[in-house]
């Protein structure tokens, strides 16, 4: 099935199709399947995907900019080197994704699910990143200035080299988390201190 810019697809299923090299533009998508589908070099601009599922889907080289993303399934999806420009992600989850080579520029990634994923040295600088889940990822030398990562989850994450100077940190829970070697600000070293059980001041 062709897909056209600027259309309104509904529950769809594109199963198997070859979809790459598009581009579209504005075409908005609900609950629509694209398990399997070959999307590589696809190009997305300000296009809606609601609750789709990406699922197994090959996306490599693919590019979206101000396109939107809520609550899908990007499960085994092969997303190596895609990026991601003023895209809003909101509750997507990317289990057992190839994320390899991924860029992220701005947008809001808040409550997405990147458990147990290889993050090592992505630059997430001023993304919204609320309440988004890194259990258990290697996030070492990552990027994080800027960002907005209230109650976001770093429970048994590898942090090293990880930069977090200037981000929102209010309300992580870092009583799991192992600071070791995390770049951090004075003000920040305060709420982390305070999260861990001290009493800072007096």
């Amino acid at each position: 099935m062709n897909i056209e810019s600027t259309k309104n697809y509904d529950s769809v299923k594109f199963t198997s199709d070859d979809l790459s090299t598009l581009t579209i533009n504005e075409a908005h998508f609900v609950k629509c399947i694209f398990k399997s589908v070959d999307m590589r070099e696809i190009n997305t601009s300000r296009c809606v995907f609601d609750g789709c599922d990406f699922t197994g889907a090959k996306m490599n080289g693919s590019s979206h900019k101000v396109s939107a993303f809520a609550g899908c399934k990007f499960n085994k999806a092969s997303l190596f080197s895609a990026g991601f420009d003023g895209c809003k992600m909101t509750g997507s989850n990317f289990m057992d994704a190839d994320l390899k080579g991924l860029t992220v520029s701005g947008g809001d990634w808040s409550f997405v699910n990147f458990r147990h994923q290889d993050l090592r040295s992505m630059d997430f600088s001023n993304v919204k990143l609320q309440e988004t889940d890194f259990y258990g990822c290697n996030l070492e030398k990552s990027v994080f200035t800027g960002a907005d990562m209230k109650r976001a989850v770093l429970a048994d994450s590898k942090l090293y080299g990880v930069d977090i100077r200037g981000a929102v940190i209010d309300g992580i829970d870092f009583t799991k988390v192992n600071v070791n070697g995390l770049k951090i600000d004075i003000m920040q070293a305060v709420v982390i201190a305070q999260s861990k059980g001290a009493i800072v001041g007096g």
